[in-house]
């Protein structure tokens, strides 16, 4: 990812962050799941013991950001 598109990405995350109270987070965000949906779900973790992971190598040439968020509270 270039800089420009990592500047982009974060600038839309500090507007999202700037008009949050402009969204609606009232409903209920569970509200589309089935009751058999945690069992479906759960099976797609059975084989993950066997995974090691990403490596420190891997890790560490992902790119690094610092959000600073200000929060007013009325």
């Amino acid at each position: 990812m270039d800089m420009d598109t990592s500047l982009s990405i974060l600038e839309e995350l500090e507007e999202a962050f700037e008009n949050q109270s402009d969204i609606d987070i009232s409903g209920d965000i569970y509200s589309g799941f089935h009751a058999d949906e945690y069992e479906i779900l759960s099976t797609l973790d059975e084989d993950n013991h066997n995974h090691a992971g990403a490596t420190d190598g891997q890790i560490n040439i992902l790119p690094f950001f610092t959000i600073l968020v200000r929060i007013n509270i009325h």
